[in-house]
């Protein structure tokens, strides 16, 4: 197993979270074969398009925040349907199902170090060998991210920050100060400058002289006009912010300093619209506050009148970020998406059988198994090619009880053509709560049922924890109505933790209560009829 091929598979994360930045910029498609006695290959396609590739090479020239998983001129280029893509493929064997689950286990980790998470992520893949079969889960479930302190963390915090000597100080406060005068712009002064420059002196924890030499002399001297202005604009932030605090505002001084906002942006070198004069004159109010002095805060009413239209741009958009803002689920998914391609696909020998989860993003065509991770909802799949496997059919049935649509939870089993539907006791309890068939539902190590009872319960106990089809099985499950055990057709179905869910035959729960139970065929409903008895069905 390639060492190589676990880090490639960690990339598609980064990809995922990179494709924020521009929509169509993903390409990621694994495709794998699975023989039966759980040996087979692996081939991976993965790069970001050509226009992510050189933001983000352009961002780590600027000293941004950018990601580039491989050199422009390292990175392979294939182009699928015109978009030209930078990044890698690669194919690797595996001879078992243990070596399977090695390298899909280390995306997972590798791909939750590369985003700096301290427990895997979700999208874990496991294949299983029994029952004469393979079984493949997909866990798309959100796992709890820990942040616990790594080990030896105590002992590096205990670590004494080196005490810089006056001189030292003054010395580096020049330094930086000669490194700012060469690049800044902006509407900084060579006050500002130095404070700058003396902020980041007194706050520079390089244990030698030589080393702070040399932060000076590389670690600055790549840096853009736009990212050295950035940075210095940020370390004046913080020497004014965090350093002495002045006496909180008056009321008359917050509102003098929310009109001198208001005119300054009424004389801007861009024109903006009432609402946005509005918007920027509440974000600035709240961003110039009580540790901002008179004094500083007239420099900054200063420097915004006089920014040119690209500064004055950048300078509003951040005001955008800040306090603008959209949460995700205002984002446009839709278009964050468009052009992406995530997906997963595993040819098996033989043919497949969904056993869990739902539909949404999963394919199957014969052994063939596709899954879309765009579309996968955050449950957990299952699939196998055993055909030892009695499945129960989620359906999604209508139901009406007395002419009333009901949402009921139901699952179906298929035998010679035809269908058998099952229920959940406590949902039917509380559907017909009310109703002359009402009933009541407890355990006493037994499903105990009290008819003519009103239904006692909450809906908390409702939510199923899983959903699409499910493995069942049929067993002994005691049940008594009103003292007296029963016998009543039920399966049971498991949820991913071994927790079980019976349900019962909807016509053998409507004789045993006698409530009638027909099926509609023209309207395909199930109609539950509290005010009739029990007639077999034809």
């Amino acid at each position: 197993m390639k060492r190589t091929m676990k880090k490639l598979l960690s990339v598609v994360l980064t990809c995922v979270m990179l494709c924020t930045l521009l929509t169509g910029c993903v390409y990621e498609d694994v495709d794998t074969t699975i023989h039966a006695d759980g040996s087979g290959t692996i081939k991976m396609m993965v790069g970001v398009s050509q226009e992510l590739m050189q933001n983000a090479l352009q961002d780590e020239t600027d000293g941004a925040d950018g990601v580039a998983f491989v050199s422009e001129e390292e990175a392979e280029t294939f182009e699928i349907d015109g978009t030209t893509y930078y990044g890698t493929t690669e194919e690797a064997s595996f001879a078992s199902v243990e070596e399977f689950n090695a390298l899909f286990a280390g995306f997972s980790e590798t791909g939750s170090s590369v985003l700096g998470m301290e427990s895997p992520l979700g999208g874990v893949v496991i294949l299983e060998k029994s029952g004469g079969g393979l079984t493949l889960s997909f866990d798309n479930r959100p796992q709890e991210i820990s942040f616990e302190e790594p080990e030896g963390f105590e002992e590096f915090e205990e670590e004494p920050i080196p005490e810089l000597t006056e001189e030292q100080i003054a010395a580096r406060t020049q330094a930086f100060y000669e490194a700012f005068r060469g690049k800044a712009t902006g509407g900084l002064s060579s006050a500002d400058l130095r404070e700058a420059a003396a902020y980041l002196a007194a706050d520079s924890y390089y244990d030698t002289d030589e080393e702070f030499a040399d932060y000076i002399a590389e670690g600055l001297s790549w840096m853009s006009v736009e990212a050295m202005n950035s940075y210095i604009w940020n370390a004046l932030d913080n020497a004014r912010n965090y350093s002495s605090s002045p006496e909180p505002l008056t009321e008359e001084q917050i509102a003098a300093r929310r009109a001198e906002i208001e005119a300054a942006l009424n004389g801007l070198a861009i024109e903006l619209t009432d609402e946005e004069k509005s918007f920027y004159a509440e974000a600035m109010s709240d961003w110039y506050d009580e540790y901002y002095t008179d004094r500083e805060f007239a420099e900054e009413m200063a420097r915004l009148r006089a920014m040119d239209e690209e500064t004055l741009r950048e300078e509003l958009s951040f005001f955008d970020s800040s306090y603008g803002g959209s949460s995700f689920d205002d984002m446009d998914l839709e278009a964050l998406t468009e052009g992406m391609v995530l997906r997963f696909t595993f040819r098996f020998d033989a043919p497949l059988t969904q056993i869990a989860g739902p539909a949404d993003g999963a394919g199957i065509e014969g052994g063939t198994l596709t899954l879309n991770l765009l579309e996968m909802a955050q449950e957990m799949y299952r699939f196998t090619t055993r055909t030892d496997v009695e499945l129960a059919y989620e359906h999604g049935q209508s139901v009406e009880v007395d002419g009333v649509p009901v949402d009921l939870t139901c699952y179906a089993t298929r035998s010679n053509g035809y269908e058998t539907n099952y229920i959940r006791i406590r949902e039917l309890a509380a559907a017909l709560s009310g109703t002359p068939a009402r009933f009541d539902v407890g355990w006493n190590k037994a499903v105990e049922i009290l008819s003519g009872a009103a239904y006692s319960s909450d809906d908390s106990g409702f939510a199923m924890p899983f959903s699409g089809n499910r493995p069942y099985r049929r067993g002994s499950f005691e049940t008594r109505i009103d003292g007296r055990p029963v016998a009543l057709d039920a399966i049971m179905l498991n949820d991913e933790d071994g927790g079980g869910y019976t349900y019962y035959k909807l016509r053998d729960v409507g004789e045993a209560l006698n409530f009638n139970v027909r099926w509609d065929a023209a309207r395909r409903t199930i109609c539950i009829e509290t005010d009739k008895p029990y007639s077999p069905a034809d």
